[in-house]
This record gives C-alpha cells, sequence and structure tokens, in this order.
C-alpha cells in the first residue's frame, strides 16, 4: 500500500523522486489494480459491477480498489448503500507528467 504521505506529495508540486515514483507503481503493478484503473478511466463504476466484470471476489476487488485510491489514483463516492469509483483525472494528468520526467 502506498502511504497517505507518500500519495499527497505525488498529487503536489512537490519535487518527484524515485521513492515516490517506485510507491506509485507498486500500487499499479498488481494486474487486477491496473485492470480496474484502465476500467475507470472513463465513467464511475460500482464495486459490484467491477468484481463480476474481473470475476474477482467483492472482497478482493475492495482491497485493490482501498489501495487504488490511497494512491489517489481514484476516488470514491457512496450513494446509498453502492460505492462508486471513478479514476481522479487531475491526479492521472499529474502522476503522467511525473513519470514522464524519469
Amino acid at each position: 500500500m502506498v502511504p497517505k504521505a507518500i500519495s499527497d506529495k505525488i498529487l503536489t508540486n512537490a519535487p518527484f523522486d524515485v521513492e515516490q515514483a517506485t510507491s506509485l507503481l507498486a500500487a499499479l503493478a498488481d494486474p487486477a489494480r491496473y485492470e480496474m484503473v484502465r476500467l475507470i478511466m472513463h465513467r464511475w463504476w460500482s464495486l459490484h459491477s467491477l468484481h463480476e466484470h474481473m470475476g474477482i471476489s467483492r472482497n478482493k476487488a475492495n482491497r485493490q480498489m482501498k489501495i487504488i485510491c490511497e494512491a489517489g489514483i481514484a476516488r470514491a463516492r457512496r450513494k446509498g448503500r453502492v460505492i462508486y469509483y471513478c479514476s481522479d483525472s487531475e491526479a492521472v494528468a499529474r502522476i503522467i507528467a511525473h513519470l514522464k520526467d524519469l
């Protein structure tokens, strides 16, 4: 998991270093997390839809999305009992810019 202090630095204009980059990449290193990020790039997905679409357990989907959100790559919103996830496009743009600088 990416510590909150690191994800906060990633999403600011703070200098980007190797430790931050490797922590972020670790959040995307798992194939399930990578696929989830790819899916949520363009629209909101419910946790239920994600776990059904990917064929993984609800618990695994929940754990993976928690890591993605803590890394600052996605955000969650609750509507009643359902949690929806979507990528934070501004955060993703900053991450891409930082990675291009490596």
